[in-house]
């Protein structure tokens, strides 16, 4: 065998072996170039189906020379390794505690926790759980996906209370109040259990299954939302303090009668369904739902659309 035969020979053996030691350490982990848009969250819930404190640290240990894996950018290559369940590991088992993660931001937005009095920055692959509070500053944009499944979007400006948060041991409602903003969700369709995803308002609350929507809460209390897919049912909040007319009360000693006093709209509910949108707002009734045409789309809602369609491969929404 000549000397160039066996170069080229060894040429190719080498060349197999990075080949086949690549393929089988793919088994072991995965490594991912980072997209634009793109955060640690986003790409494990894409990968793992799920995302979690634990998860963080699996990955934070598997790229040690990434300094902060919150403020990954475009071209960094990150090792995801492979999750294996063990008695001391049980990541699967983990997936069922209720939490919402900030898979994308731009701008600047703060977050208040549960029980505490100060406002932070907030940043990307924070994990949320009830009882925080966001809002975001001029201009800026999040993401959030909520317990592995549903997204959420905040506009600017835009402020939003966690209240409750769904889980697969039974808690069957995921609920948010929103003070003022816009925000924009997609929301899967519950089929395995009867939960729901409530959006409470100043003046009604929003319930959805299996929706793609947007509303926007001015200051004044007055909103809009706008159904793209599914339904929403939204229904009139009882007025703080009102009584039933069954509630009993003790019969006291005589006293001065007051005048007459306004009497609180009538509860009212309404299905917006898709394609339609619904305005309501404090001090007067509501009106019908009204269709409208997608005819023109501004950035906003381009952006969601575009954000949405990464979602679309089940990725979130299993």
């Amino acid at each position: 065998m000549g000397p160039r035969i066996v170069t080229t020979f060894m040429a190719t053996v080498i060349l197999l072996t990075f080949i086949l030691g690549d393929s089988l350490s793919s088994n072991e982990a995965m490594v991912r170039t980072i997209s634009k848009g793109e955060t640690i969250s986003f790409l494990a819930i894409k990968i793992y189906g799920f995302y979690n404190e634990e998860i963080a640290l699996l990955i934070a240990d598997a790229n040690p020379k990434i300094g902060d894996l919150n403020r990954v950018q475009a071209g960094d290559k990150i090792v995801f390794p492979q999750l294996v369940d063990s008695k001391d590991k049980p990541y699967c088992l983990r997936t069922s505690a209720s939490l919402a993660v900030v898979t994308y931001l731009s701008g600047k937005s703060f977050l208040l926790k549960s029980k505490e009095k100060e406002w932070k920055s907030l940043d990307a692959n924070t994990i949320l759980t009830p009882g925080d509070k966001l809002k975001t500053g001029k201009g800026a944009l999040v993401e959030l996906v909520v317990n592995h499944t549903d997204v959420m979007r905040l506009s600017s400006n835009t402020e939003l209370l966690i209240e409750r948060l769904a889980d697969k041991t039974g808690g069957p409602e995921s609920s948010f109040r929103i003070s003022v903003g816009k925000f924009w969700a997609k929301i899967k369709s519950y089929v395995e259990r009867s939960g729901k995803f409530e959006v409470g308002f100043p003046t009604a609350v929003a319930a959805v299954q299996g929706t793609v929507y947007q509303a926007e809460l001015m200051a004044d209390s007055t909103a809009n939302i706008k159904v793209y897919r599914g339904e929403v049912k939204v229904a009139a909040k009882p007025v703080e303090g009102q009584e039933s007319a069954t509630t009993g009360s003790k019969i006291g000693p005589p006293r001065q009668v007051s005048g007459p006093k306004q009497v609180s709209m009538q509860q009212w509910v309404k299905i917006v369904r898709e394609m339609q949108q619904f305005s309501f707002g404090p001090g007067k009734p509501p009106g019908d739902p009204e269709s409208f045409t997608e005819q023109w789309l501004g950035n906003w809602e381009k952006f969601n659309q575009e954000r949405d369609a990464l979602f679309n491969d089940g990725s979130a929404n299993r």
